[in-house]
């Protein structure tokens, strides 16, 4: 009798899951709330009717028929399961919708930081190339030796700030690109400029957003000849 009453109640809770799913779907939260009422205030009659048909059909002895009074001692009880049930299916439901809602904005997020990151990069670039092919123009006859190490440390340059990246990159990595950009500034002030770089070891394989020290240096340099006739020295 159990067993047939388990069976029972399959169906009815496959109905409530699909027709709560097409309801929260379509933002019928109106057609929701019906369907809960109908399955609250029906659903008990429906699984005694599925019941007894089971036991009719399979068990075919010692079946109680269907009447009022059977209909109402399950309707509480049943009703009540049919309440809980889909209470916890419409808060599973606001669960999910709240994490993929908080995936969704980082994602945002991330994606309008890279974009930031990427026009920054993009803006600076410019500024940056037409300077030292400047300087490259001016060393050709002075110092070809020094303008061809100029030519190659740029270009190497260039292949890591142009070249599709990744969103994160090692601060080891990022300082390697950035060791020649500061040669082809070293390059082009001489004597004016100088740098020096320390980094704990245990800081190399540590992750950050790509091009973000960069930006630092670049600004560092950019302003930082504006701003004072002083020898300039990064560190």
């Amino acid at each position: 009798e159990h067993l047939f009453e388990f069976i029972s109640f399959l169906p009815i809770i496959i109905l409530l899951i699909f027709s709560y799913q097409w309801a929260i779907k379509r933002n019928k939260k109106f057609m929701l709330y019906a369907l809960i009422i109908i399955y609250a205030v029906f659903g008990p009659s429906l699984y005694l009717v599925l019941s007894t048909w089971l036991e009719i059909i399979f068990w075919r002895k010692d079946v109680l028929p269907i009447s009022f009074n059977l209909i109402l001692k399950y309707s509480p009880g049943g009703s009540l399961i049919i309440l809980f049930l889909s209470a916890v299916y419409y808060l599973t439901h606001l669960i999910l919708q709240s994490a993929r809602q908080k995936e969704q904005a980082h994602k945002a997020e991330s994606l309008a930081k890279d974009v930031q990151l990427k026009m920054l990069r993009y803006q600076i670039n410019p500024h940056f190339l037409f300077n030292v092919l400047n300087s490259i123009y001016t060393l050709i006859d002075e110092n070809t030796e020094k303008a061809k190490k100029l030519v190659i440390d740029m270009s190497e340059y260039y292949r890591y700030t142009l070249n599709k990246q990744q969103l994160t990159v090692s601060i080891e990595k990022e300082v390697e690109s950035i060791l020649k950009y500061l040669e082809i500034q070293k390059t082009r002030f001489e004597e004016e400029f100088q740098y020096e770089i320390s980094i704990d070891e245990l800081a190399k394989p540590i992750l950050i957003p790509s091009f973000l020290i960069h930006l630092l240096i670049e600004n560092a340099v950019k302003y930082g000849t504006k701003t004072t006739k002083q020898k300039l020295i990064i560190h």
